[in-house]
């Protein structure tokens, strides 16, 4: 059993419940990775929910929809969630070692990396988010119908979204060349979760969503439409 490990964890938090006299410390490796994880599942759902609520609002003001803005997050969480089921995938069970090459599998993730693809990710996919509804909402204030607009805006904006997801794929996939494990993960994941956003979530289920959803993409209350720009 390693000191990084869910067991370790189990173990460092049984021993602390042991009666001991005053000032009793334990420390050690896994005694800092107990401490780190109790920490962090203390402030990540506040700093998740923080994220959460400014994204809506922004978006909101953007696009002066209140279904974008949902429809957006959902998404992401799906794509991130689909990236920590590939890192899981590969360096938990360690599969895929002809494309990563060797690394050490440890039955663990280091949080601090997946915290660190989570945010990256999460941040690069919402720019992409807007690259494509910033074309959409031009099109539709334009005056077409929201099947023309979602037509033109992906046509219009899908060439920047894959040549800027291409480059910055390439070069976080280069991190692969590291020796360490979690610079390799790091560089893996967010390479993945690019183009698994820029391709499939991007260029098929908005589009797919937004055409499901049709001119209801666009509605929100009377009230808070002079909180939005005016493009």
């Amino acid at each position: 059993m390693g000191p990084r490990t869910p067991e370790a964890e189990k173990l460092i938090n049984e021993i602390r419940l042991i009666p001991a006299p005053p000032g009793t410390l334990i420390g050690g490796v896994a005694a800092d990775y107990a401490d780190t994880q109790s920490g962090t599942a203390r402030t990540l759902p506040w700093a998740l929910l923080w994220i959460a609520i400014g994204v809506l609002l922004l978006l909101f003001v953007f696009t002066g929809s209140i279904i974008l803005p949902i429809k957006a997050v959902i998404l992401n969480i799906l794509s991130l969630a689909a990236t920590m089921g590939a890192i899981t995938w590969i360096f938990i069970e360690g599969n895929l070692r002809w494309l990563i090459e060797d690394f050490t599998v440890t039955g663990a993730l280091d949080t601090g990396s997946i915290i660190l693809v989570a945010v990256v990710t999460f941040g690069l996919s919402m720019d992409y988010e807007l690259f494509l509804l910033s074309r959409i909402k031009e099109e539709h204030d334009a005056g077409k119908s929201n099947t023309e607009s979602v037509a033109v805006g992906l046509q219009r904006s899908a060439r920047i979204i894959t040549a800027a997801a291409g480059l910055l794929a390439i070069v976080f996939a280069s991190f692969m060349i590291s020796g360490v494990t979690s610079i390799k993960m790091l560089g893996f994941g967010v390479a993945f979760a690019i183009l698994l956003d820029a391709s499939l979530v991007r260029g098929l289920l908005v589009p797919a969503l937004m055409r499901l959803f049709g001119e209801r993409n666009w509605w929100a209350p009377e009230s808070l439409k002079r909180f939005t720009i005016k493009h």
